[in-house]
């Protein structure tokens, strides 16, 4: 084999190890998003603990290369579509989804109601502004923790994709801590 068509395999071969490991990746980032538990309804005496453990679990997630976050998440919903899961798990998925859009994305806790737009979330109202990062807090250092539980969602279905899109035209990526 000549020079140039070795340097052509080796290429190719590295290429499709680097897709394989990039794909494994993405995919136990896909399990490591359907494992998360509901943060709605934990209640005080468990927000603590559990709304820790959440974080943790999305800071993997949010710790990939930009371009594999989003497939992630699209593999995600997907997944959760094609096999037709229980509505518990689908719920689960998007309250990890919703928590990881505002983790992921250096949201400002409150902004105006008119510079906020609405994809089917609920958005804490305070005055004539809304808590963006509701339901995370950061602390002065950045260390993000789950503030708040929810019990029920009553309105539009929420499109996790078109937020995380929107917010990507917006704001930048949050260093996590």
């Amino acid at each position: 084999m000549d020079g140039v068509k070795m340097k052509m395999v080796s290429i190719l071969f590295l290429f499709g190890l680097t897709f394989s490991v990039v794909a494994e990746e993405v995919k136990d980032a896909v399990n490591e998003l359907r494992a998360i538990p509901s943060w709605g309804g934990l209640g005080p005496q468990n927000i603590n603990q559990q709304g820790d453990e959440i974080i943790q679990s999305l800071s993997k997630i949010a710790a990939l290369p930009n371009g594999e976050v989003r497939k992630v998440i699209t593999e995600a919903l997907a997944a959760v579509e094609q096999n037709g899961v229980a509505a518990k798990q689908r719920c689960a998925l998007i309250d990890g989804l919703y928590v990881f859009n505002r983790l992921y994305y250096d949201i400002p806790p409150l902004l105006k109601q008119r510079d906020l737009k609405i994809f089917g979330a609920a958005y804490v109202p305070i005055g004539e502004n809304r808590l963006a990062s509701w339901p995370l807090k950061f602390s002065e250092s950045g260390k993000p923790t789950l503030q708040d539980s929810y019990l029920l969602y009553c309105g539009p279905p929420y499109d996790v994709l078109a937020e995380f899109d929107y917010f990507a035209t917006q704001f930048k990526i949050r260093t996590c801590k």
